[in-house]
């Protein structure tokens, strides 16, 4: 399960690096490409990771939403700035932490869970 997620999510992400790359009109639009890789991580993290729960801790996945979103927007003004540059091909690689940003959330998310059945 977890090996389609990532690799719907790299497949993603590199597709909207190379309309970054490719359409000059895009780089403007840096918080809007942040927007909806935010908004389709979020419908896949829901999908694959989320839907193996009876009660998922809507709020740690909301903050990790948010991080993952100030990450792809920090990720794309960088892109924006150093477009002309060398320092460009520095920063492209940059992209696989974003996409592996994942703090361990199934595991928290069973602790959490875990913790809560054994209290009750």
């Amino acid at each position: 399960m977890e090996l389609y997620y990532y690799g719907l999510k790299t497949l993603l992400f590199g597709s909207l690096i190379r309309v970054f790359i490719v359409a000059e009109p895009m780089r403007r639009h840096v918080l809007a490409m942040s927007f909806l890789y935010t908004l389709l991580v979020a419908f896949l993290s829901y999908v694959f990771l989320l839907s193996q729960f009876e009660q998922p801790n809507y709020r740690l996945w909301q903050i990790w939403l948010g991080v993952n979103f100030v990450m792809t927007f920090i990720y794309f003004k960088l892109l924006t700035r150093f477009d002309e540059s060398v320092l460009f091909w520095f920063i492209l690689p940059l992209a696989v932490p974003i996409i592996f940003n994942e703090p361990n959330l199934v595991p928290i998310w069973k602790t959490l869970l875990g913790g809560a059945l054994h209290a009750a």
